[in-house]
C-alpha cells in the first residue's frame, strides 16, 4: 500500500554567510510498503507544474506505484522564491531606482514615504496610487510618450525568513532529506548484489 510520510528536520545553517536557519527542512517521503526497495528518487521543484504540491504529490504516488523505488519531494531552502509564496518587496537599491525614476518624470516620492516598510499589497497600491494613475494623466496631457512605461525594481521575498543564495543552501537540504532517508529507511531496503 502507498505511504506518505511527511518529515521536519534540522536543515543546516549558511556557514558562508554566517546565518544561523529559522526555517526546518520539510520533505515528504512517498513508497509502497508491501515492496522492497531498490532505487530513491528525489523529486526537485522547479518553476513549472512541479511546484505545485498537488502535482508534486500525485507523481511521487504514481513513481512509487510503478516502481520499486521511495521517492523524496523537498521543500528545500527557499522553494517558494516566486509568487504565490513569495512577497514583494522593496530594498534600499529597489526603493533608490523607483524614487529616481519618480523624480525624472516630475512625480518625486515624498521623503516621508518609506517604502521598504511596506508590506506587499501596501506596495501596489502605493505605486496605482501614487505613480500609475499620474503617469496615465501625463499621456493623456501629451506630457509623457504614449509608449512611456515605468521602469523599477522589486524584490521577491520568500517566507520564512529565507533568501536566494544560488541554490547552495536548496542543494544542501537535497543531499540532506536523502540522507535522513537513507540512514533511517521505513521501508524495506531491497539486498543489493553488485552494482553501485
Amino acid at each position: 500500500m502507498i505511504q506518505t510520510k511527511s518529515y521536519k528536520i534540522d536543515g543546516v545553517n549558511d556557514a558562508e554567510l554566517d546565518i544561523k536557519r529559522k526555517s526546518k527542512l520539510e520533505f515528504k517521503l512517498t513508497y509502497d510498503n508491501n515492496k522492497e526497495i531498490r532505487s530513491l528518487i528525489t523529486i526537485i521543484p522547479g518553476l513549472g507544474e512541479d511546484g505545485d504540491s498537488y502535482y508534486r504529490d500525485k507523481l511521487a504516488h504514481s513513481i512509487a506505484r510503478d516502481m520499486d523505488a521511495a521517492v523524496i519531494t523537498a521543500n528545500y531552502f527557499a522553494v517558494k522564491s516566486n509568487p504565490p509564496g513569495a512577497k514583494f518587496s522593496i530594498d534600499e537599491i529597489d526603493e533608490l531606482i523607483l524614487k529616481t525614476v519618480a523624480s525624472s518624470i516630475n512625480r518625486p516620492i515624498p521623503d516621508d514615504i518609506e517604502l521598504t516598510k511596506m508590506k506587499s499589497d501596501e506596495i501596489w497600491e502605493y505605486l496605482n496610487s501614487y505613480l500609475y494613475n499620474f503617469i496615465g494623466m501625463q499621456k493623456v496631457a501629451g506630457k509623457l510618450n504614449l509608449t512611456f512605461k515605468l521602469p523599477f525594481h522589486l524584490t521577491l521575498a520568500p517566507p520564512n525568513d529565507e533568501y536566494q543564495n544560488f541554490g547552495l543552501m536548496a542543494a544542501l537540504d537535497v543531499i540532506n532529506a536523502t540522507l535522513h532517508v537513507q540512514n533511517n529507511p521505513p521501508f524495506k531496503v531491497a539486498n543489493s548484489n553488485g552494482g553501485g
